[in-house]
């Protein structure tokens, strides 16, 4: 009676799991990967800028830039942790959002049943 929704179901089933698979399989080490090489090179580009910005003459600005780069440092370890983490437990995601799915499926045919 209901074979098209059990269908479209199925289909957003496949869709998720794909692109799931796809996200922490291929992309979240792809980006960790890319964010490594762009901190050697950042880390580069600051070590370069630091004999320039010590010779500025202004306390504050010269603070406030060097503040800035360290913080910008700082973000880039945070961002290559938080991809590893994606990385390392994407199994885990993968498996709530297939669980939940299938949740949805079973309790939408179990509905349409009753009704």
């Amino acid at each position: 009676m209901n074979n098209k929704g059990q269908v479209a179901y199925f289909f957003v089933f496949v869709f998720v799991a794909i692109g799931l698979l796809f996200l922490f399989a291929v992309a979240t080490p792809f980006l960790q990967t890319f964010n490594i090489e762009a901190y050697k090179v950042g880390e580069t580009i600051i070590n370069d800028a630091q004999g320039d910005i010590d010779e500025i003459q202004n306390t504050e600005v010269r603070e406030s830039i060097d503040g800035l780069l360290t913080a910008q440092q700082e973000s880039m370890e945070g961002q290559t942790d938080v991809l590893g983490v994606f990385f390392q437990y994407g199994w885990i995601i993968i498996i709530v959002v297939l669980v939940l799915l299938i949740f949805m499926a079973t309790r939408q045919t179990v509905e349409s049943e009753v009704r």
